[in-house]
């Protein structure tokens, strides 16, 4: 029996593609992590965890000749922002607008500084000393502990945006997909504790 993993979207569709699709006679096992509202017809829905976004920076910027002590420091730096393919709804995203209100930080430009499209190229950039950028703690977890980011305060936005399993119902009770559930839940447990 066959099982692929669809990779992480960062869009929550009204259509996840393949669910349409789903022949029950068919070996085909798929499976889908979602972000989103964990609205899906016809599926089996597990939330997984919510991102809790903080600030994100290379260790470097720490001890520069503009270290960040305290939030207000961020108006001496770059932030970068995820922009959103033309698909994402931009309300489902974290902003640094949100972020600076939670902080209580005000007079800084909370939409100035450099827009990159591909989350994997924000991190990036946040090592490589570009700037500072909005990451989920929980998905930047092995490069804070390998010393590649650090996070310079301990503030932290919750969209009401969720990671979610999703399952076609056709296909959920088969033994693969079970396993894979009981196992991925198991694991999402942990991050939520952590």
């Amino acid at each position: 029996m066959a099982t692929s993993l669809d990779t992480i979207d960062s869009v929550d569709a009204a259509h996840v593609s393949g669910l349409a699709r789903v022949d029950v006679r068919d070996d085909k096992t798929e499976t889908f992590i979602r972000y989103g509202s964990g609205h899906y017809d016809g599926c089996r829905v597990d939330r997984l965890f919510a991102p809790a976004y903080t600030a994100v920076c290379s260790p470097l910027l720490l001890k520069g000749m503009r270290p960040l002590n305290v939030p207000a420091d961020l108006r001496r730096h770059n932030l970068l922002h995820n922009q959103a393919d033309s698909g994402t709804d931009q309300h489902d995203l974290a902003t640094w607008d949100q972020w600076l209100q939670v902080a209580g930080v005000t007079g800084i430009d909370a939409d100035g500084g450099t827009q990159i499209s591909d989350p994997g190229l924000l991190l990036s950039a946040a090592i490589d000393g570009v700037g500072v950028a909005l990451a989920s703690k929980q998905l930047i977890e092995g490069e804070v502990a390998a010393g590649r980011l650090a996070m310079p305060f301990d503030i932290v936005i919750r969209p009401a945006q969720a990671y979610y399993l999703v399952v076609p119902e056709a296909v959920a009770e088969r033994t693969v997909v079970s396993a894979f559930r009981k196992w991925l839940l198991a694991e999402a447990a942990k991050v939520r504790e952590g």
